[in-house]
C-alpha cells in the first residue's frame, strides 16, 4: 500500500493507470481510493440513496448493469484508514491517490516543467517519481520507469 501525492498535473492519475496495469499482468488485485480535493457529496440532495444515508443507513450500494458503487457516510479522516483495512483486505495492493495518512508511505510524484517545489517535506516521502533527480536524500524514479517504480512500492509495502 503506498500513498501517491503532489501537486494537481503532476501525474499521478497517469502514473496509477500505468502501475494498475503493470500489477495486473502479474495477476494482482489492485484497489484504489482517489481523494476528492472538494467537500460533496456523491449523491445529489433528494434522491433515494441520499435519503437512505440521511435515515441512517451504515451503507448504500448503487448497482447498475456495469457497475456497483458502495457510499458510507464519513464521521472523520481516520474513516479511511479503516475502509482500506477492511473493505481492501483481499487486494495484492492499493493505491492511494491523493489521500495521505500516517500509516501509509508516501510518494511524492512531481514535474518539474509545471512545478517549482516539491508539495511534501522530505521528511514525509519514502519515494520522489519525477522527470529529474531533485536531490538525494530520499529515493528516486524517474516517471517513465514503471518497473522500478512498481517493484520498489511492492518491496517497500512488504518490508
Amino acid at each position: 500500500m503506498f500513498s501517491l501525492g503532489g501537486w494537481s498535473g503532476s501525474g499521478k492519475t497517469t502514473l496509477i493507470i500505468r502501475l494498475i496495469a503493470y500489477y495486473k499482468k502479474k495477476n494482482m488485485a489492485v484497489g484504489v481510493i482517489k481523494k476528492v480535493a472538494h467537500d460533496c457529496s456523491f449523491q445529489p440532495h433528494g434522491k433515494d440513496s441520499f435519503r437512505f444515508l440521511q435515515a441512517g443507513a451504515d451503507s448504500v450500494y448503487l448497482s447498475s448493469q456495469k457497475e456497483i458503487i458502495s457510499i458510507r457516510p464519513k464521521q472523520a479522516h481516520e474513516d479511511a484508514w479503516h475502509l482500506i483495512k477492511s473493505d481492501l483486505k483481499d487486494h495484492d495492493f492499493v493505491l492511494l491517490e491523493g489521500l495521505i495518512l500516517d500509516q501509509v508511505p508516501v510518494a511524492e510524484v512531481f514535474d518539474s516543467r509545471r512545478h517549482k517545489r516539491l508539495k511534501f517535506p522530505l521528511k514525509k516521502l519514502s519515494l520522489i517519481i519525477s522527470d529529474k533527480q531533485l536531490q538525494e536524500k530520499v529515493p528516486w524514479f524517474h516517471m517513465d520507469d514503471i518497473n522500478g517504480i512498481a517493484e520498489y512500492l511492492e518491496e517497500y509495502a512488504y518490508e
